[in-house]
């Protein structure tokens, strides 16, 4: 059984180079900031994701890696279970990240000058790819 995660159990990351808590200054000028504009959580990672992490890295080799196939296994029972919908393994590709997976579906899916409608407040990187490769930038009127 899945350790709980202590959603109410608040951790401070200041202190340790957080871009939330420790850069509000040097980023905008101003401390002291509520940073809503990042993506970070405070509170701690399951035990079972600390464990798991203290194992890959007590080896102490680290090269670059593949995918292991139990990756796109958990990815489908995932989206079967929360979604049901039953993905193939062929159509699954890995990514180092949001934007790397952004800027190759542009790529892919438009040609220079295409408009692509961004649903505004967007984190930024977004707004940024789209112009980066030459399509243009589209913020929904309904927003």
């Amino acid at each position: 059984m899945p350790a709980e995660i202590r959603f109410r159990t608040r951790h401070r990351a200041a202190g340790t180079s957080s871009l939330k808590w420790d850069f509000d200054e040097k980023l905008c000028g101003i401390s002291g900031l509520l940073p809503l504009w990042v993506a970070d959580m405070d509170f701690a990672a399951p035990q079972e994701i600390v464990d798991a992490l203290q194992q890959r890295v007590s080896h102490g080799i680290y090269g670059y890696t593949l995918e292991p196939e139990s990756y796109f296994d958990a990815a489908r029972q995932w989206l079967q279970r929360r979604h049901g919908w039953s993905v193939q393994r062929e159509w699954m590709k890995a990514s180092p990240g949001v934007i790397p997976s952004l800027s190759a579906a542009i790529l892919a899916l438009t040609e220079p000058g295409d408009g692509i409608v961004i649903q505004p407040p967007v984190y930024y990187p977004f707004a940024l790819r789209i112009a980066a490769n030459k399509r243009r930038i589209v913020e929904n009127p309904w927003c």
